[in-house]
């Protein structure tokens, strides 16, 4: 999973913190339900954005409810189980199948593939229940690979990819608001894809791995660096900026500070990190 869809808490109210902890805890109660502890296991946060922006974008009115779990055991807590964190949990398994499978091919993770075969079964069941996104998955995972195998030296070229299939789980029931979720997922999607880039850039450079920002980065003098985070950070704002205008396009009015907390704020958490941690180790 992506691990970069989620909330700033240093921004958010309490009441909408709290609130935002209960679609977390309803995405997990679904994956326990319908995939057992094993789907449990692949719980992110990038999916209950998700739950979230779908639940809230067709006024459901699912009450939370006081329940207990094996990671909380004593005291209950706050939990909303619909229909979106469903197809959260279904989504979040089948891109954990697939994010564990691309491990072994890459890098021949042995932990990986033991997980995936585990997960194997309920990966089926998710796909059976969603063909069309467990079908866009898959063609995003072989456009990806292709990507690589060519080298694409474009970062916004190997970005869309990620950005397709995004779009795709976005449209989970098609409608008046297709088009404006499509594009929402598509450019979070490429959003996503180069934070993940960015992330992984020194690791990828170590292993020779590809990476389409490698041909960008020259290491070099500090003001070389400098430049090279502000021109990251000018392409993921542009990202952003593109998903922020289908978001606001949408009749959002439930959780939507919880939801632009998240587009404006908390998505761009790790890039500080990251800036801040490699500041330091130069």
């Amino acid at each position: 999973m992506f691990g970069y869809v989620t909330v700033n808490k240093d921004e958010l109210k309490i009441k909408d913190y709290r609130k935002y902890q209960s679609y977390y805890c309803g995405v997990c109660r679904s994956l326990e339900r319908n995939y057992g502890l094993t789907g449990r296991m692949t719980l992110t946060y990038d999916m209950t954005f998700l739950a979230l922006l779908l639940g809230s974008l067709y006024e459901d009115r699912t009450k939370p409810q006081m329940k207990r779990c094996v990671p909380h055991p004593v005291k209950p807590h706050e939990e909303i189980c619909n229909e979106y964190t469903d197809y959260a949990a279904a989504m979040n398994v089948m891109l954990s199948y697939y994010k564990l499978k691309d491990d072994w091919e890459d890098e021949r993770s042995v932990k990986g593939a033991a997980f995936a075969g585990i997960l194997k079964r309920a990966y089926h069941k998710a796909a059976g229940r969603y063909p069309a996104q467990a079908k866009a998955i898959r063609r995003y995972i072989k456009n990806q690979h292709r990507c690589e195998a060519l080298c694409e030296k474009s970062a916004d070229a190997a970005a869309c990819p990620t950005g397709e299939m995004l779009a795709e789980l976005f449209d989970m029931k098609g409608g008046v608001w297709q088009r404006d979720l499509r594009r929402m997922g598509f450019f979070l999607g490429k959003f996503i894809y180069i934070m993940d880039a960015f992330d992984d850039l020194e690791e990828d450079i170590r292993h020779d791995n590809y990476n389409p920002l490698r041909i960008r980065y020259t290491g070099g003098t500090a003001q070389e660096r400098i430049a090279f985070d502000r021109e990251c950070r000018e392409m993921l704002t542009m990202f952003a900026a593109q998903s922020s205008m289908a978001f606001e396009a949408l009749p959002v009015l439930d959780n939507a500070d919880i939801l632009r907390n998240i587009l404006y704020s908390g998505i761009w958490s790790k890039f500080n990190r990251i800036c801040l941690r490699r500041e330091k180790e130069k």
